[in-house]
């Protein structure tokens, strides 16, 4: 499915406006280390009614992430403002930089139907001409022969009702009935979690330059991606992405425009894939949860992998992965202690680089040792510091070279 869907997918928008923008770009601290760059993506799980010792693990996780050395770091799921701030201004003297962007939810008005029967009938007519035969429980097969017979037809479609397709197609609609179905009805809107915001937190020891955010299409959670510029005086220009890409919500039927948990999570990945690099920059790093994961021998599973694939297609190199010497861990893992019962161990966070060739990079699991507590009685307890774990990726170079 993914050759239909990367030829495909278009980025629309939902009605979410930014309440609150806080950035401090007014500090100019070098980091003593020059000869190395490192990165730490961490999805801190900051929900006080849905990861339990959210009091401990706020307290704890200022000092954790000084410790660990990283240059720029991209926590995901600090839902509160509150929060957001007091760890921006926690860590200041070591990381000087820092942006995030508050949104909220406006409005709850039932959504209009993503396809018009004027949109859907051309595709409709043309199926039935060529792709009659086809078999209706191969989704695959189904979007390949349109996408072979009906190019036409598909490209006239508006965007939003052709991303809906996708979606539907992506997300396992057994016959074209059904894909059209799932697009031509009026769509409930829901109540955005965590009331619109995007639980986004970037922080730096370098100048976070031209930083922005840009919201994604998404259903429930409110998606979306910081993005900035960081100069260092031996790996030069550096582009950077932080987000946290769409995961389904188990239990909860789809409802958005884009036809299906993955489907908008597909959308997003080619969203991330078709940005063009910041000017004058020599590479990207990807950061953040991306709800995606290839599986890996017997003991990782896959988590959508088709989506994982489109950004290695697209020639993102996941150094804890990909390295020669990877020794790959969960970063979803059934042992932690945070995690629901049903968890399997699955790679869901990445730190993901464009143009890597010539990068000297290594990457290492963090926060999964977690840390001690000791209550008024004396007595020590060990919590984690998220229901999931992070991951650092540090490059390298000697002063000799």
């Amino acid at each position: 499915m993914s050759r239909f869907t990367i030829a495909f997918l278009l980025f629309a928008g939902i009605a979410l406006a930014g309440c609150d923008t806080f950035v401090d770009n007014t500090t100019n601290v070098a980091p003593q280390e020059m000869t190395e760059l490192s990165f730490l993506t961490f999805n801190a799980g900051l929900d006080p009614e849905g990861v339990l010792n959210y009091a401990e693990r706020k307290a704890a996780l200022p000092q954790a992430l000084a410790d660990t050395g990283a240059d720029v770091i991209c926590l995901q799921e600090v839902w509160k403002e509150a929060d957001q701030k007091k760890i921006a201004d926690d860590l200041k003297l070591v990381f000087p930089y820092r942006y995030y962007k508050v949104t909220k939810s406006t409005g709850t008005d039932p959504l209009p139907a993503a396809c018009t029967e004027e949109d859907l009938t051309p595709m409709a007519l043309c199926y039935l001409s060529n792709c009659a035969e086809t078999d209706a429980s191969d989704v695959v097969a189904i979007g390949l022969c349109l996408a072979t017979n009906c190019l036409t037809e598909i490209t006239g479609i508006p965007a939003e009702c052709r991303d809906c397709l996708i979606g539907a197609i992506t997300g396992g609609s057994a016959d074209i009935t059904s894909i059209m179905a799932e697009c031509s009805g009026e769509q409930e809107a829901v109540e955005m979690a965590q009331g619109g915001n995007n639980g986004l937190l970037l922080l730096s020891q370098y100048q976070l330059i031209g930083a922005k955010w840009e919201k994604f299409e998404s259903f429930y959670y409110q998606r979306g991606y910081l993005s900035a510029k960081i100069q260092h005086p031996i790996f030069g220009a550096v582009d950077i992405v932080c987000t946290q890409l769409t995961d389904a919500v188990a239990g909860m039927p789809y409802e958005g425009a884009l036809g299906s948990w993955e489907g908008e999570l597909a959308a997003q990945a080619q969203a991330i894939i078709d940005l063009a690099p910041l000017k004058a920059t020599d590479f990207r790093v990807l950061m953040g949860d991306l709800a995606t994961g290839p599986a890996i021998g017997r003991d990782i599973r896959g988590k959508n992998p088709s989506v994982y694939d489109m950004f290695y297609y697209a020639y993102y190199y996941d150094p804890f992965i990909e390295n020669q010497n990877a020794e790959p861990l969960c970063t979803l893992c059934g042992d932690n202690p945070l995690t629901a019962a049903e968890t399997v161990d699955q790679i869901t966070s990445h730190l993901l680089f464009t143009n890597y060739e010539a990068l000297p990079l290594t990457a290492e699991r963090v926060f999964d040792d977690g840390f001690i507590v000791t209550d008024k009685a004396g007595k020590e307890k060990t919590y984690q510091y998220s229901d999931h774990y992070g991951i650092k990726t540090t490059l390298s170079r000697g002063s000799d070279n």
